[in-house]
């Protein structure tokens, strides 16, 4: 057990191949070199806390589109996805699918893409959230759409990392 502020905390192996503790330091080290500082209350901590503590997937820090997740959770939480009109995370982070939100295609770009139906913060690849486009071959966002879906906040700065 390792003692963490005012609480105990117990941590055990990771799906990672590493304990939990590196995986969460590994997670936070990321976190802080796209963010900087990192406060209680802002939208990058309450990613954070969700990415180490709370998503069900489990990614990887060696993961290489570990830093997107986080990415989209930050952009999740500064838009108030909880109050977006349609796909927003459903209340105990479960797998689940929404119909309102999809992802067209623009221009002449005929590199296979992958999209899919799937509430925010689903247990599933980042990928495959409604609104989200990524290129097949390497699993990286080439697309956001969000048309009328009630956005409000702020577009966080870590959206460059994309």
């Amino acid at each position: 057990d390792l003692t963490v502020g005012p609480t105990t905390t117990s941590y055990t192996a990771s799906p990672c191949g590493i304990s939990s503790f590196r995986r969460r330091v590994a997670l936070m080290l990321m976190a802080t070199e796209a963010s900087g500082n990192i406060y209680d209350g802002t939208p990058q901590k309450a990613a954070l806390d969700w990415l180490v503590d709370v998503d069900a997937y489990q990614v990887c820090p060696d993961d290489p589109n570990a830093l997107q997740r986080y990415t989209l959770a930050v952009f999740y939480y500064s838009t108030l996805g909880d109050n977006w009109f349609d796909c927003s995370a459903t209340p105990n982070f479960e797998e689940g699918t929404c119909d309102s939100v999809t992802v067209g295609t623009l221009g002449n770009d005929d590199s296979p893409k992958i999209s899919g139906n799937y509430v925010w913060l689903s247990p599933v690849n980042e990928c495959m959230w409604a609104g989200v486009q990524c290129m097949e071959a390497t699993a990286s966002i080439d697309r956001l759409e969000f048309e009328g879906n009630g956005l409000a906040g702020t577009l966080p700065t870590e959206l460059g990392h994309l």
